[in-house]
């Protein structure tokens, strides 16, 4: 059984079946404004205000990034409010958590108010509530690890032995670079990196109820 102290937890594609709607919206936004695709690979880590500014100053959107901002926030509501959904073995890996005493947040690349409907309709929130922490309040995206750090903060856990479990391969990489321990979490939307992702993170998942005999 492996060492944990903490657990850090992204939301979308890792606690929730989420990212498709992300999948969906972001290159559309891109096609609307001519450009190729590979720009969605270079801009998918970062926050929805840092996208519609990318957008905005670098593909020739007319509206400002604030109105974009506002038109993708609204899709992506009504979709948390109707859709959001903790993926299989969530609830049961949380509750053993509990069990051990292992405190537990969320650091999501996803506006706050967004997350709270989000965790809301999955039936999550309550667990998350004092403990979430976003990238657009850390000040950064996940190319740095100043949302994961922060979330450790009110953990009071060492680095070494708090995991963060999340879907995303760059995502992966930072926390292991901030000297964190790292779960891998399968998510449709990162088939394509499934190699990389498994050869990057210290545990690689499909389910969360593969972890009952890792932790």
């Amino acid at each position: 059984m492996k060492e944990i102290s903490g657990a850090i937890f992204d939301m979308d594609g890792t606690l929730l079946d989420t990212m498709r709607i992300w999948d969906e919206i972001g290159p559309e936004y891109i096609k609307r404004y001519g450009q190729p695709m590979s720009l969605w690979e270079r801009t998918r880590q970062l926050t929805l205000t840092d996208f519609c500014v990318a957008l905005h100053d670098d593909c020739g959107a007319k509206e400002s990034a604030e109105e974009l901002a506002a038109e993708i926030n609204g899709r992506v509501d009504a979709f948390y409010r109707t859709q959001a959904a903790a993926k299989e073995g969530v609830f049961e890996f949380l509750d053993r958590l509990d069990a051990l005493k292992v405190p537990t947040a969320v650091a999501t690349s996803t506006d706050r108010e967004q997350v709270v409907t989000a965790l809301k309709r999955a039936g999550l929130y309550e667990r998350f509530a004092d403990s979430i922490f976003t990238c657009a309040e850390a000040g950064a995206g996940k190319e740095s690890p100043a949302v994961f750090c922060a979330a450790r903060r009110r953990l009071g856990t060492p680095a070494a032995t708090t995991w963060v479990f999340e879907d995303s391969y760059f995502a992966i990489r930072t926390a292991k670079a901030a000297g964190f321990m790292t779960v891998g979490v399968w998510d449709v939307s990162q088939t394509r990196r499934e190699t990389e992702i498994r050869a990057a993170a210290d545990v690689y998942i499909r389910s969360f109820y593969e972890l009952e005999d890792i932790f």
